[in-house]
């Protein structure tokens, strides 16, 4: 990709609330000192990465527009890791009710997908303009998420309606077929069951009968026990919808759909959340994690387990690879 291409690929982010921290606002005022210099404004953003990654360390990260700032600082930095701190501070920073932060997220979330190779979801990544001055969204999702999810984020969305029964109804049967499941035949009753109901929970979607943050809470619940990113993925989304509605039961839900998400495209889950085990339903492990991950704030925030607890869990996982057999 030459440089020309990217300069056009690359984040211009609108106007935002200033940083809190005087550490972050000398760290935006060094990105606009780089001005319109691509490599000036990569290097400054490494620079600002190591930065922002030692405060959060530290948990120094607090406040919402300190957080909507890191996202926007590390946007440009080089490598995959960058996808995935801009993302999560930006999540961070609409769970913290940042008026700009959905317009964020859904820019963030499109520079996540389109750096691993998927679909872009909310028409955020563009390239050089054409003939007339346009410029093509790139790898645009041909069935992205329903228009709710987006226009809620973005701050374009009607009030929301009642809360719809039937999804209601959904997740509550998704929850009672996971009550009590011991035997094979037991996971195999569950898995049939979820086919249908997550078929459902697709159609009213699509048919704009989810409104009201349970209601995307609900959806949620009921596609993040799918078995493949697009599922994971759209849980995903529908769990900052839900956010941005303030309907902050969702918290545990964003951090446990972006893990499974990860997971399954290939990467380590970042807050930890995803266990695994046998069919005995005993003994379940964290089998990988992308250690230290997010600050002990983000992982209070979305509900998920800290750092010290996390790495716990890890080496107990390793502790039973190497344990004697028998």
């Amino acid at each position: 990709m030459s440089t020309v291409f990217f300069a056009f690929l690359f984040a211009v982010l609108p106007g935002q609330a200033a940083p809190d921290s005087p550490k972050i606002k000398a760290l935006v005022a060094a990105e606009k000192a780089a001005g319109n210099d691509y490599m000036a404004i990569v290097r400054s953003d490494v620079r600002a990465a190591r930065e922002l990654k030692a405060m959060m360390d530290v948990d120094e990260l607090k406040a919402g527009p300190d957080f909507l700032a890191a996202s926007g600082l590390v946007m440009n930095l080089p490598g995959y890791e960058g996808r995935l701190l801009s993302h999560e501070w930006a999540m961070t920073a609409l769970f913290l009710g940042v008026p700009e932060a959905g317009k964020r997220v859904m820019l963030t979330w499109d520079r996540l997908q389109f750096d691993g190779g998927r679909y872009t979801r909310f028409g955020q990544i563009k390239g050089m303009p054409d003939k007339q001055g346009v410029r093509p969204v790139l790898n645009p999702d041909p069935s992205g998420p329903p228009p709710i999810v987006g226009q809620i984020l973005e701050g374009t969305a009607p009030a929301a309606g009642a809360n719809n029964a039937e999804l209601k109804s959904l997740m509550e049967s998704d929850q009672k077929d996971r009550e009590n499941v011991k035997t094979p035949e037991d996971w195999d009753r569950m898995s049939a069951n979820d086919v249908p109901r997550r078929a459902r929970v697709l159609a009213l979607l699509n048919d704009g009968k989810a409104t009201s943050g349970a209601d995307l809470y609900n959806a949620a619940l009921v596609l993040q026990h799918g078995n493949g990113y697009r599922d994971y993925m759209l849980a995903h989304e529908l769990t900052l919808a839900a956010i941005a509605r303030e309907y902050k039961e969702a918290a545990w839900l964003v951090s446990r759909t972006y893990d499974r998400m990860l997971q399954n495209g290939g990467h380590a889950q970042r807050y930890g959340t995803q266990k695994t085990g046998g069919r005995d339903g005993n003994t379940f492990f964290v089998m990988d994690a992308d250690l230290p991950g997010p600050s002990d704030t983000m992982r209070k925030l979305f509900r998920a387990a800290s750092r010290a607890e996390t790495k716990k869990g890890l080496e107990e996982w390793l502790k039973s690879v190497d344990a004697p057999a028998g």
